[in-house]
């Protein structure tokens, strides 16, 4: 499942992050490390909405701006978690559904929680893309 999956690639302040297949053509799916911690995306970076801490808080996509709703830390299981919150991000109930919009929730080591990250060579070395484990999806290129 790829990490966000907008639709028609369009991404504005207030966007869902959802999962989605992983499309290697799909610039939504293609994430840049930014030097503070934050991942980018079409210009924006995955944000917990209203830098909410509670679990279940939502994830958008907005503006970069350096703060801690907008920090991912990659964990060694594959979760990347949210030092301002202390959660995870987290598909609800473990979906992996096309669509599914992606939260925050307690750290729990679940596949809902586990996220691949894979260098994508079609766009450049910088780039990376993040796929859902769930689906056994390890090559956004194929």
């Amino acid at each position: 499942m790829g990490l966000p999956g907008l639709r028609d690639d369009n991404g504005g302040n207030g966007t869902a992050v959802q999962l989605w297949d992983c499309q290697s053509f799909a610039v939504d799916q293609h994430w840049y490390r930014n030097s503070n911690g934050s991942l980018r995306t079409i210009g924006r970076c995955p944000d917990v909405t209203s830098a909410g801490t509670a679990n279940g808080t939502q994830i958008q996509l907005w503006d970069c701006n350096g703060t801690g709703a907008q920090t991912w830390v990659q964990q060694a299981d594959g979760s990347l978690r949210n030092p301002q919150s202390g959660r995870c991000l987290d598909s609800p109930s473990g979906s992996t559904a096309n669509g599914a919009r992606l939260q925050i929730w307690d750290c729990n080591g679940t596949g809902a929680q586990k996220f691949a990250e894979l260098a994508v060579t079609s766009i450049g070395p910088a780039d990376v893309g993040w796929c859902h484990r769930r689906r056994g999806v390890i090559n956004p290129d194929s």
